[in-house]
């Protein structure tokens, strides 16, 4: 990639055209992106020559002009091989007739191993001179870039794949050679069977058994690590992913069985068939192993994986019948130097958060620990440990940011230790750790937060969580290995409410208080002021009390012991309600009876009437204004409906039955000379009314309605005086009578007149 924008800059320099840099540069991104997503290749164009052929080499996926170093190897004779060197084009491909197969070839077995001077990449090829219709390739994928699992934690695949669950196992993406550096103890190793069909083979849907080799021990006398034959042949599939290198028009190439695994002195053995080869097949065959998870103090030396044998396997017959030996070369993998498991650098940084500071007491909260490995190579068996400072701390379900298959965790008293069996270069695991308070809190309380946590085993805080981490590699940067996170603790505010005021009336005279908490199994304890008087339940909820006061309620919570406070009035109304009887009423002789006139200005008063003194109510007894109709004493009493109490009020009713002054006068006589005479009534009560009724032959002549009135015939004249202002009457009677008796006259004999007497 230097080398191709050195040429940019060179080109630009030249008399182009102006848009000529534009196309180069648009040409170096296509092309970097075709290397990025296809990588390097190297191919023959046949699989098995005879002497005289000439083997091609051509090469794509390179950087644009750049010089790929060309190795040749005989594995099975050790014949002499080839080094050469090869400029790729301005796509990143190349072409060249590389060796003419020569009779001293027969049976040989040839691997190229092709590598970038600029891009350092590697890839290999193998072919056979008259070894047969197969070729297979072996390696390894590159560690560095799969992803690194523990077996158990993803799904092994049935014959084939259609993506590769490890993540980058292509075809273009593998190594010659292992080292400690990017592996993990305990992790699933990929290797990679690169099968070529020849394509003038003439054995279609044929199918070939490979017996791989894997080293439990470096030797039979060596260090006790290796790969795990416990597990034997993990998993062996047909990688079928986009770019994996496949050629399988037929898409019908899958691994159809795996042997059990054979073990030897140092090693353990498996068998893979993969069947629905056709001619000019080329198929990825991943296999994946385990390596162990424990290694011995001091262990060194080189664990070896190995192609040892490979036969056709097919159902045809003749040159197709199955047991045809293929050529395999003595192609060996090595997991070089076990021993850097303990020496390779690598940088730990561990730190440690809380999810709240200062954390309430009683309320969950979380710690997340996070550790990452900046390098250079994979840290192996690493161990977290985890103290808690607080035994009132209870630890909840921990999760894991790449999942909790890959992690060991245990727990004695407040000490959490967390074991993984690697963390791979430039990765952050976070682990969050949820924890609940049990018991209750004694510690110290701070006001605020304690603040950011800093490296080292000592800080300062209510809480103080220490956090470390060891590992069997060389940590080359030990500052970074420990944390401590202090936290402060506080009370929470305590639910608590001592419910509503109440009152204190007449006719209540207790009251029960309602307090309340949702803390579960929170106390109660109720302190009265200010007047105030518990009766009872003092201890309780809800009291009963006597007096207006204050009352204070305090709710503890058992687990925290942490308080609130809530105060409840009860107040006092005992107001009595206006009342009014109203005004005293008087009973005449033309008034029976009488309306009192109660009322009251206290809304919904009732009203109350009892008669005294000799009084007696008529109605309306529960009413403002009843009706009476004897003199006495009237009390009204009023009730409040709010408090129920009372206050009363009198009304008199007295009687004015008192009869007025009257006087008929002098009886009086009519005679022949007095025919009418004038009566002489009178009364001395004020403003007294006068009406004369004549009997016995008795006439009134006029002023029948006076004192004085005219009569006129002897009879007995009575008068009515009336009084106006209660009504009495009083009567007397006047008699008239006649003297009209003629007096005694005689008026002698009659005499006579005459002439003479004259």
């Amino acid at each position: 990639m230097k080398q191709f924008y050195s040429f940019l800059l060179v080109r630009s320099h030249l008399k182009l055209p102006v848009r000529m840099p534009v196309v180069y540069l648009t040409l170096f991104v296509l092309f970097s992106l075709s290397y990025t997503i296809q990588g390097q290749t190297i191919t023959t164009n046949k699989v098995d020559y005879s002497p005289g052929d000439v083997v091609i080499v051509s090469g794509k996926g390179w950087q644009p002009f750049e010089n790929v170093s060309l190795v040749m190897k005989e594995l099975n004779f050790n014949n002499p091989g080839k080094t050469s060197t090869i400029q790729c084009n301005g796509i990143g491909q190349f072409s060249t007739a590389y060796y003419t197969v020569v009779n001293a070839d027969r049976g040989a077995f040839f691997h190229i191993t092709a590598t970038g001077q600029t891009s350092k990449h590697v890839a290999t090829i193998t072919f056979n001179d008259d070894g047969g219709s197969y070729a297979i390739d072996f390696s390894a994928y590159d560690p560095e870039i799969y992803s690194k699992k523990l077996p158990g934690s993803v799904t092994i695949p049935a014959g084939f794949s259609a993506d590769g669950p490890l993540g980058n196992t292509y075809h273009n993406q593998t190594v010659e050679a292992l080292t400690p550096s990017f592996l993990g103890l305990g992790q699933i190793v990929a290797f990679e069977f690169f099968i070529r069909a020849d394509a003038a083979s003439g054995c279609p849907n044929d199918a070939i058994t490979f017996t791989a080799q894997f080293d439990t021990k470096t030797g039979k006398t060596g260090s006790s690590f290796g790969y795990d034959p416990a597990y034997g042949i993990y998993a062996a599939f047909v990688d079928r992913e986009p770019g994996g290198g496949n050629i399988d028009p037929g898409n019908n190439a899958t691994v159809t069985n795996i042997s059990p695994t054979v073990l030897g002195d140092y090693f353990f053995t498996g068998d893979v068939t993969v069947s629905g080869l056709d001619p000019g097949d080329e198929i990825t065959v991943e296999v994946w192993v385990v390596l162990q998870k424990t290694m011995p103090e001091g262990a060194n030396g080189n664990v070896a994986a190995a192609l040892k044998d490979a036969v056709t396997a097919g159902s045809g017959a003749g040159d197709c019948a199955a047991g045809d030996g293929v050529n395999t070369g003595n192609q060996t993998i090595n997991l070089n130097q076990i021993g850097e498991f303990f020496t390779t650098d690598v940088d730990l940084n561990i730190t440690k958060t809380d999810s709240q500071d200062p954390v309430t007491i009683g309320n969950p909260f979380s710690y997340t620990i996070t550790i990452s490995n900046t390098g250079p190579s994979v840290a192996n068996n690493v161990v977290i440990t985890d103290v808690l400072s607080s035994s009132n701390l209870s630890v909840g379900t921990i999760t894991y940011s790449n999942g909790s298959e890959n992690w060991t965790f245990n727990q004695v008293g407040q000490t959490l230790t967390f074991s993984t069996l690697s963390i791979s270069i430039g990765e952050t695991i976070t682990i969050t750790v949820p924890v609940t308070w049990t018991g209750t809190y004694s510690g110290t309380q701070t006001t605020g937060p304690a603040g950011t946590g800093g490296y080292g085993s000592t800080c300062t805080g209510d809480l103080t969580n220490n956090v470390s981490v060891t590992t069997i590699s060389d940590d080359t940067n030990l500052a970074n290995n420990s944390y401590c996170q202090p936290t402060n603790v506080y009370c929470a505010t305590v639910d608590v409410n001592a419910g509503p005021d109440k009152e204190i009336t007449c006719t209540v005279t207790e009251v029960t208080l309602e307090g309340s908490s949702t803390i579960p199994g929170a106390t109660f304890s109720w302190v009265a002021s200010n007047g105030g008087h518990i009766v009872s339940g003092d201890l309780t909820a809800t009291p009963v009390v006597d007096a207006a006061g204050t009352y204070t309620l305090t709710v503890t919570d058992p687990v925290s012991g942490c308080t609130g406070t809530d105060v409840a009035l009860v107040t006092l109304n005992n107001t009595p309600p206006n009342v009014n009887a109203g005004p005293d009423k008087q009973l005449t002789c033309l008034v029976t009876q009488v309306t009192l006139e109660g009322s009251s200005t206290t809304q919904g008063a009732t009203f109350s009437w009892i008669a005294s003194g000799g009084g007696h109510i008529v109605s309306g007894g529960s009413t403002a204004t009843p009706v009476v109709d004897a003199a006495g004493t009237y009390t009204l009493t009023v009730t409040d409906p709010a408090n129920g109490c009372t206050a009363t009020d009198v009304a008199v009713v007295t009687v004015s039955n008192t009869l007025p002054n009257v006087s008929a006068g002098p009886d009086k006589q009519l005679t022949c000379l007095v025919t009418q005479v004038t009566l002489e009534g009178s009364s001395t009560t004020q403003d007294a009314t006068f009406s004369w009724i004549a009997s016995g032959g008795g006439n009134i002549v006029s002023g029948a309605t006076t004192a004085t009135p005219l009569v006129n015939a002897a009879g007995t004249y009575t008068l009515t005086v009336t009084d106006p202002t209660n009504g009495c009457t009083a009567t007397d009677v006047a008699v008239v009578t006649v003297s009209n008796t003629l007096p005694n006259a005689s008026a002698g004999p009659d005499k006579q007149l005459t002439c003479l007497v004259t």
